[in-house]
C-alpha cells in the first residue's frame, strides 16, 4: 500500500519518493528478521526495487507523469536495478510463487529493455497469463489485454476483449476506453477521440485525467 500510494499518489500528480522508501524499508527488515526472509518478500523487495529505479524518468519538470514509452531510460538507476538481482533470484528458494513473482518478473523485463521496441513482450504475456491464473480480476485481465496487443494485435485482441466477461467491469473503468483509445490511434482518430472522451468520463484522478488529456492533444 505505502509503494502504490507513493507510485502514484490519487491526491496529486506528484511521486512520493518518502514512501517508496519507507516500503523498501519495511521489506529489508522482513529479509533481515530470521523469521520472516520469505520467497515472497524476496519478490517483493525486487519489486519495489526495479519500479523505484524508474523515478526520475516518471515525471516532468512541472510533476506530470511520464508513460514507460515516453520515459528517458538514461535516467533509470542500473545500478540498483544490477544489485537488487540477487532478491529476484532468492525469491525462488521455495516451491510456490506469488503476485509479487510475477510483478517483479514483468517489472525486471521492462526494466532489463534498452528500448520499448526491445521489450519481450511474449515472455511479458506469460508473466500475466501466470498472475491472472493466481489472481483473476478485471485489472489484471486489462492489463495483460495491452501486453496481448503488443504480441498479437488489433483484430485478435479485439475479439479477446469483446468476448471477455470482464466487459462490464471494464466498461466502468477508464483505462478501458483509453486502451481502445490507444488501438484505434493508429486508422482512426475520430474513433480514438471519442474513446478517449469517453475515457475522461470515468475517472476523477488527477493522474488519469492528464495522461487522457494528454493522449487528446496528441492525436
Amino acid at each position: 500500500m505505502l509503494f502504490n500510494e507513493g507510485c502514484q499518489s490519487q491526491q496529486d500528480l506528484s511521486i512520493r519518493k518518502d514512501l517508496l522508501n519507507q516500503s523498501m524499508y519495511l521489506c529489508k527488515l522482513l529479509i533481515d528478521n530470521s523469521s520472516t526472509p520469505f520467497s515472497e518478500v524476496f519478490a517483493a523487495m525486487a519489486l519495489n526495487c526495479f519500479h523505484a529505479s524508474r523515478i526520475e524518468s516518471r515525471v516532468t519538470e512541472d510533476g506530470s507523469l511520464i508513460l514507460l514509452a515516453d520515459q528517458d531510460r538514461s535516467l533509470w538507476n542500473q545500478e540498483l536495478i544490477n544489485h537488487r538481482l540477487q532478491y529476484l533470484s532468492k525469491s525462488s528458494i521455495e516451491a510456490y510463487v506469488t503476485s509479487y513473482h510475477f510483478e517483479a518478473a514483468i517489472a525486471y523485463e521492462h526494466c532489463s529493455s534498452k528500448t520499448i521496441e526491445d521489450t519481450d513482450w511474449v515472455r511479458i504475456l506469460s508473466y500475466y497469463d501466470g498472475l491472472l491464473a493466481l489472481h483473476p480480476s478485471a485489472v489484471t485481465a486489462l492489463n495483460r489485454f495491452i501486453v496481448f496487443y503488443k504480441v498479437h494485435g488489433f483484430d485478435k485482441t479485439k475479439q479477446e476483449l469483446d468476448t471477455s466477461n470482464y466487459q462490464k467491469e471494464w466498461e466502468s473503468m477508464a483505462l478501458y476506453y483509453s486502451f481502445l483509445g490507444d488501438m484505434y490511434k493508429p486508422f482512426d482518430t475520430g474513433k480514438s477521440r471519442e474513446l478517449y472522451t469517453l475515457a475522461l468520463k470515468k475517472t476523477k484522478v488527477p493522474n488519469d485525467i492528464k495522461i487522457i488529456e494528454d493522449k487528446l492533444l496528441n492525436l
